[in-house]
C-alpha cells in the first residue's frame, strides 16, 4: 500500500512519513508526538538547512512535509522550493498561530498543498494531511 492509496480513517495507524520543519522545538515535539500517536513515522527538523539534510538522507521514504510559514528568514516559500528541488511534487503543508485568510498569499507563493493553523487538534491534522496524501501525485 502506497501513501497515496492510504485509506484508513483518522486516528488509524498510517504508514506514511512526514517531515516536520519548525524553528519552535516545543511545536515541534508536540508535532511529533501526535503524529507518531498516529502511526506516522516522523522526521524533524528545526532549520532550513537541517530539513534539506534531513529529506536528502530520506528523499525515498518522505511522503509529506509540513513546513512552519515564518521558518528562517525569507518564510515558507524558499523552503518549500528547496524541498521540492529535492523531491520533486513532495505535497508540503504550511503552518501557522495565524488565521489562513492573513497568509493566502503566502500560501499561493509557496506552492503549499494545504493549511493547517495553530493551534490544531490531532484528528484535524491527521484528516488534512490524509487529503494531501490522497490528492496529489508524487
Amino acid at each position: 500500500m502506497t501513501a497515496a492509496h492510504d485509506n484508513t480513517e483518522p486516528g488509524q495507524m498510517r504508514s506514511s512519513t512526514v517531515l516536520i520543519v519548525d524553528d519552535e522545538p516545543m511545536v515541534l515535539s508536540t508535532m511529533r508526538r501526535t503524529l507518531e500517536s498516529s502511526g506516522y513515522r516522523v522526521a524533524c527538523a528545526l532549520t532550513v538547512d537541517e530539513a534539506i539534510r534531513v529529506l536528502q538522507d530520506q528523499v525515498e521514504d518522505m511522503d509529506v512535509a509540513i513546513v512552519d510559514l515564518t521558518i528562517g528568514d525569507r518564510g515558507a516559500p524558499p523552503v518549500v522550493a528547496a524541498l521540492r528541488q529535492i523531491k520533486q511534487g513532495l505535497p508540503v503543508l504550511l503552518i501557522s498561530g495565524y488565521p489562513l485568510d492573513e497568509h493566502s498569499e503566502e500560501l499561493r507563493a509557496a506552492g503549499a498543498n494545504g493549511f493547517v493553523s495553530k493551534p490544531f487538534r490531532a484528528d484535524d491534522l491527521d484528516r488534512v494531511i490524509q487529503r494531501v496524501l490522497t490528492t496529489v501525485d508524487h
